[in-house]
Order: C-alpha cells, then sequence, then structure tokens
C-alpha cells in the first residue's frame, strides 16, 4: 500500500552520506543490543506478558514508511486482548471514551501495560523493524495509518515520508506525549531537515535517561495538551484493541 507522493526537493550530498551511515549503524546497534537483551529482557517480558493475560505477546501496528509504504510495527501488547468486546460490555466506558477521547485510569491497560509504557520498553521489538529496514534507531515518529495524522503535514508530508521512522527521536527527547500535534509536527520535519550523525548520537544519549526518568523532557512553554494529541493517543489505543480484536477472531 502506498500513499500519493507530492513533488518534493531531492536529496543533498551530507544527506545521502548521513542516510548510509545510519543505515550501517542501525544494523550493527540492532543486531548487538538484540543479541543482549533478547534472554535478559525481551523473552521474560514477553512470558510474563502471557501469563497475566491471554493473547500473544507481540503484536502489530500499521504504520507508514519511506515513500508512503505501509509497514506493521511491532510492540509488545499492553492490553487485554478482548478490548473492544471489554467496551461493549461496559458502556459507560465506550461513552467516556467518545466523549473524552480517553478512558482515565484504562481498565484495558494490563499491569504490566503500565509499566512497559512508562518504560518504553513496549516499543523493543521495534528493533526487527529496523534490521528489516523499515525503520530507524532514529527518525521522525512512525505515523499511523489515519488520513487525520498525514494530513497534519499538508504538503510536507513528502519531506516527512522521505525517511524511515525511528523508535526515539526529537519528539521522544523534548515532550513527547506532553506536546500538541502541531510541535510533534514541527520536530518532526525539523529532524528530517537538518539529520546528521551528530544529532542522532545526541538524541540517542539524551533518550536514556528521559525513558528512565532522570531527566526531563524539553517542553516549550506553548506546548499544552489538545484535542488531536488527546484522539491521537485515543487511535493508539483503539488500534491496539483492533489488533487484538483480529487475532481473536483468526484463533
Amino acid at each position: 500500500m502506498r500513499i500519493p507522493a507530492s513533488s518534493g526537493r531531492g536529496k543533498s550530498t551530507d544527506h545521502r552520506v548521513t542516510d548510509v551511515l545510519k543505515r550501517l549503524f542501525d544494523i550493527v546497534a540492532a543486531s548487538l543490543v538484540l543479541l543482549v537483551i533478547a534472554p535478559l529482557v525481551l523473552l521474560p517480558v514477553a512470558i510474563i506478558i502471557v501469563l497475566e493475560s491471554r493473547g500473544p505477546a507481540i503484536f502489530a501496528q500499521p504504520r507508514y514508511g519511506v515513500g508512503g509504504r505501509v509497514f506493521r510495527m511491532y510492540k509488545f501488547r499492553t492490553m487485554i486482548q478482548d478490548s473492544t468486546n471489554f467496551l461493549a460490555e461496559n458502556p459507560q466506558l465506550k461513552r467516556e471514551l467518545e466523549q473524552n477521547y480517553k478512558i482515565s485510569n484504562d481498565p484495558r491497560i494490563t499491569r504490566s501495560g503500565h509499566t512497559l509504557r512508562r518504560l518504553a520498553i513496549d516499543e523493543l521489538p521495534q528493533l526487527l523493524n529496523v534490521l528489516k529496514g523499515e525503520m530507524s534507531i532514529v527518525g521522525p515518529r512512525p505515523i499511523p495509518v489515519y488520513p487525520s495524522w498525514l494530513d497534519e503535514y499538508g504538503d510536507r508530508k513528502d519531506l516527512l515520508l522521505s525517511v524511515r521512522p525511528g523508535i526515539t527521536g526529537l519528539w521522544q527527547v523534548s515532550g513527547k506525549n506532553s506536546l500538541p500535534m502541531e510541535e510533534h509536527v514541527r520536530l518532526d520535519l525539523r529532524y528530517v531537515t537538518h539529520r546528521s550523525i551528530w544529532m542522532d548520537t545526541k538524541i540517542i544519549c539524551k533518550t536514556v535517561p528521559v525513558v528512565a526518568g532522570l531527566a526531563c523532557d524539553i517542553t516549550p512553554p506553548s506546548a499544552t495538551p489538545s484535542v488531536i494529541l488527546v484522539r491521537a493517543q485515543a487511535e493508539r489505543e483503539h488500534e491496539e484493541a483492533r489488533a487484538q480484536s483480529e487475532l481473536t477472531v483468526r484463533g
């Protein structure tokens, strides 16, 4: 699947060199990290997930990749498998979701899911996407396959889709979920335009303390939660719920 691409400026020589070096780094780094954390982290986490609730440990979400190609992005499951049916059986929660675009203290998220999301451990399976060439260690956010998301980038969406999306990026170390959508868009496009090996190095160095809670995200004073951002979070949770529902039907 591919979205229509608008005409855009070609890559500069500096960016071509950067992208080649980034790909080499991605392959080496993802391979080494997977070799180390597979037995120490990934396997134990997968066991905890399947023991805590019924369903697979990993699920896949559709995301836009380079050139608008859609790929399946891997994540650890953080919600109960039959979350869609759960809402149908709890109409008051469904109404809350429809009215507020989110559910406070969402009971669909498992106990381990809260920890996995807070520490971003649920995103570690994306290292497999990196090895497959669908993602990079550092890049713009992986955009969900929703027209409302891509529309936020206007006529610059071809610029966004000219590079691989990343596991981490400027958005991760600059406020993440506390930023409004407009700021997410600005940071994504800023990264694509100014990307370099030095910028990637700084982002990686900032990501670890931010995820571990040892450093505060740098949030602009004007950045306040927006309805679009809340809707985006709801779409993320809905997509996971839909993925689990599809698995249930197949089973």
